[in-house]
């Protein structure tokens, strides 16, 4: 493993922009062979654009975290809390909405490194545990969330355009 100078801070309202690239591509990246690309189109519209983000921004039980590497954006992180959560799954829950990384720094350890400062986030936090869902196709991701101790309770539906898709849903209590 290459030591790599990485760093974490909190997102600002400054940040929306950037936000809504790195999460437009991200998502685009790893999704896009598991729909249209109408549907894909309209989802990113929908999901990432500028307003939309600004309003998630804007929500005090959602909480934006970017990750460079030597001083480049790497990814980011979404976390919410309270009525935030796309999923009511307790009283003092926190979910990880997303946990992108750009396509250039995958393997690199740095999904790991985003995992553990949302982990520690939420011990800080104090909650119950922690949530989240995961495409019931992206062998990857459930992989990784199984390693970093989550298992399986649950599936919601998560639409992207007009494709209805199923998301397993992982938590991890302490």
């Amino acid at each position: 493993m290459i030591n790599l100078h990485t760093e974490i801070r909190p997102c600002t309202d400054t940040d929306v922009d950037v936000i809504s690239v790195v999460a437009a591509y991200c998502f685009e990246d790893t999704f896009r062979t598991s729909c249209t690309r109408e549907d894909m189109i309209a989802f990113l519209r929908q999901a990432y654009s500028h307003d939309i983000l600004a309003q998630e921004f804007a929500n005090t039980n959602s909480h934006f975290f970017i990750l460079y590497v030597e001083h480049s954006i790497a990814g980011y992180l979404k976390v919410n809390f309270k009525d935030a959560q796309s999923e009511h799954m307790g009283p003092n829950m926190m979910e990880i909405e997303r946990l992108y990384i750009l396509p250039q720094y995958k393997g690199m350890g740095l999904g790991s490194t985003l995992m553990q400062f949302a982990l520690d986030y939420a011990h800080q936090h104090e909650v119950a545990g922690v949530w989240l869902g995961v495409w019931e196709h992206n062998e990857p991701a459930k992989a990784f969330y199984t390693k970093h101790g989550f298992h399986f309770v649950g599936s919601h539906t998560f639409t992207v355009g007009s494709d209805d898709q199923t998301d397993l849903l992982m938590r991890q209590d302490w």
